[in-house]
């Protein structure tokens, strides 16, 4: 794994062409044959700090997954996450291994809390997010999404915790 860069665009293309569309729902919420210019153009648009993505290649050097947190425009402390794994690469871990790298980015960075809409439908992301500890509650704007959401240890937390 390892953080995305700006050289990925292709690759980061490539991968979300591969995605099903139940796959491509699930991800953005909206029925999409394809992820259109505009939301590829914010996939693409990484800073390092504000908007962190990572993303795993298998050993060809082909992109299988991907994570990235967002941060929220009203509070520095608080970020958006998704997470998307290529079809012939899930139940192996990956997606555990994504999201805690994830987290550890956006403690880095001084992200306090993690969330993210997610279709009520989604089983595994549902697992995922119990098994990693975040909190899941009825979305109050959307009956349809569930609201995942995890506090994280602050910098200074983990500065006293060593």
């Amino acid at each position: 794994m390892r953080k995305q860069r700006q050289v990925d665009a292709t690759s980061l293309m490539a991968f979300f062409s591969e995605l099903s569309e139940q796959t491509l729902f699930s991800r953005f919420m909206i029925a999409l044959p394809t992820v259109p210019p505009s939301i590829f153009e914010r996939l693409c648009d990484v800073d390092g700090n504000r908007h962190v993505g990572i993303v795993a290649l298998d050993s060809n050097g082909n992109l299988i997954a991907e994570a990235r947190y967002i941060r929220d425009q009203d509070s520095e402390t608080s970020a958006e996450f998704a997470l998307s794994i290529a079809e012939g690469w899930r139940g192996i871990g990956l997606a555990t291994s994504m999201m805690k790298e994830i987290e550890t980015e956006a403690q880095k960075n001084g992200i306090e809390t993690l969330w993210a809409d997610v279709l009520a439908e989604n089983a595994s992301m549902l697992a995922l997010a119990r098994k990693l500890g975040y909190q899941i509650s009825r979305n109050p704007h959307d009956p349809c999404c569930k609201l995942l959401r995890k506090r994280l240890s602050s910098v200074q937390e983990m500065k006293e915790a060593a």
